[in-house]
């Protein structure tokens, strides 16, 4: 089971639970730290990963590339309006 948000992260964290021989994953999650906090004797969940990332970087590396790969852009049609 994959969950994505960290709003799941406390469903996910309880059903994870609740069904110990399933695995889930959850992106962007916090449910390791809910369980840590709420049921200390079940932390670690042995069937539950948390995956964070940097999305930022992941999103600068996407910019970067895309503005090599494009090229020149094309000059846009002059448009009248109420300035003009």
């Amino acid at each position: 089971m994959v969950g994505v948000g960290f709003l799941l992260s406390d469903a996910l964290a309880q059903v994870a639970q609740r069904f110990p021989d399933k695995n889930f994953v959850g992106i962007d999650t916090f449910a390791q730290s809910i369980v840590k906090q709420k049921s200390p004797a079940n932390y670690p969940l042995p069937n539950f990963m948390d995956v964070v990332y940097e999305e930022h970087k992941g999103s600068a590396l996407v910019g970067t590339l895309a503005n090599d790969a494009g090229g020149p852009l094309p000059e846009a049609p002059h448009r009248r309006g109420p300035w003009d």
